[in-house]
C-alpha cells in the first residue's frame, strides 16, 4: 500500500481552540487522504486570540519538517506579524502550505520568494466545524495537491497570484508581494466583514483597483477571477458587468466569477498560488458559469 502523504495542522494567526470531538472528526476525514499530525500550542490564546509569534514559528518549523503539506488552523487578522520573522522561517521545497483568508500572506510570500508552493483554501477550522461540506473540502485539498505535484500547463502560462482582497493589499510594496513584471492572473475573493454589506462590493472594487497602480499590473493582467461571496452579500449582474465594463484594463481578458474558493460556505475549491494557470475565455453576453 502506497504510504499517505504526511499533514501537519499548525498555527498561523488566530488560534481558536477546537473541542476533541470536532478536532477527531476532521482528522478522521483527512486520514482518508493523509497521515495527520496535529502541531497545536498547549498554552491558551491571549486577549486577541493569539499565541507568541515565536512558538508559532517554532511550532510551523517543526510541523515542516517532518510533514509535506502544512495545513492552517484557520484565518485571522495578524499573520502580518510573521513576516516579521520570516527569515526564521525553515519550510523547504518539499513543503506545500495551504490556507485562506489571512493566510493570503503566507500563500503569495512563500511562492514569491522560492520557498515553497502554496494552496489557497479552506482550512482545519473549516473541516472541523462545518461537517456537512468536510468531505469534500478533503476530497478537493487531495485532488489540488496531485495536480500541483503533477501539473503539465505550460511555464509560459500566467501565474496565478491573490487571495482575500482585504489581506492581498497588505503585501503591496514589500518584498513578499507578487512580482506583477510578468504575466499573472488575478484572484480575488471577499468577505462580510463591513458593517454594511453593500459597501462590500465598493471596497472589492477598490482593492482590485490599487493592485492595478503597481508596477507592471496593468501590462501583464491576462485574467482575472472572482471568488464566489459569502450568501450575506448580495453583488447583481448590472453591478458586475459596469465594474468590468467601466475598467479598461479589464477589456478583452478572460474573467471567471463566482469561482468556489473563498469565505462563501459552499466554497471548497483550492487554488494553486504562484504557480502558472490556463484561463479560457468566457463570453461576458451570455450567462456567466462557475
Amino acid at each position: 500500500m502506497e504510504n499517505k502523504i504526511k499533514l501537519g495542522v499548525i498555527v498561523t494567526s488566530l488560534y481558536i481552540k477546537l473541542k476533541d470531538e470536532d478536532i477527531e472528526f476532521a482528522s478522521d476525514q483527512l486520514s482518508k487522504y493523509f497521515e495527520v499530525k496535529l502541531y497545536l500550542p498547549e498554552s491558551e490564546p491571549d486577549e486577541f486570540g493569539t499565541i507568541p509569534t515565536p512558538q508559532m514559528v517554532k511550532l510551523m518549523n517543526f510541523a515542516s519538517s517532518e510533514c509535506e503539506i502544512l495545513l492552517s488552523l484557520c484565518g485571522g487578522f495578524n499573520q502580518v506579524e510573521l513576516l516579521q520573522n520570516f527569515d526564521k522561517l525553515k519550510l523547504s521545497k518539499g513543503n506545500i502550505f495551504v490556507g485562506q483568508s489571512d493566510n493570503t500572506i503566507l500563500v503569495n510570500a512563500l511562492p514569491a520568494l522560492d520557498i515553497c508552493k502554496s494552496l489557497y483554501g479552506k482550512g482545519f477550522y473549516n473541516m472541523a466545524t462545518d461537517k456537512s461540506g468536510t468531505s469534500k473540502m478533503v476530497g478537493e485539498l487531495f485532488a489540488a495537491d496531485k495536480q500541483l505535484k503533477f501539473s503539465n500547463v505550460s511555464k509560459s502560462s500566467p501565474t496565478l497570484v491573490g487571495g482575500n482582497n482585504y489581506t492581498f493589499d497588505l503585501l503591496q510594496g514589500t518584498e513578499f508581494c507578487p512580482k506583477f513584471n510578468k504575466p499573472f492572473i488575478l484572484f480575488m475573493e471577499g468577505e462580510d466583514i463591513l458593517k454594511d454589506s453593500s459597501e462590500t462590493w465598493i471596497d472589492f472594487i477598490r482593492n482590485i483597483d490599487s493592485i492595478m497602480l503597481q508596477a507592471g499590473a496593468l501590462k501583464n493582467l491576462k485574467g482575472l477571477v472572482i471568488g464566489k461571496f459569502p450568501d450575506s452579500v448580495k453583488i447583481t449582474k448590472k453591478q458586475l458587468d459596469k465594474f468590468i465594463n467601466d475598467r479598461p484594463y479589464l477589456k478583452g481578458l478572460p474573467i471567471a466569477t463566482d469561482y468556489p474558493c473563498g469565505h462563501n460556505k459552499d466554497s471548497f475549491k483550492y487554488l494553486p498560488i504562484g504557480q502558472n494557470i490556463s484561463l479560457k475565455m468566457l463570453n461576458l453576453n451570455n450567462k456567466r458559469k462557475n
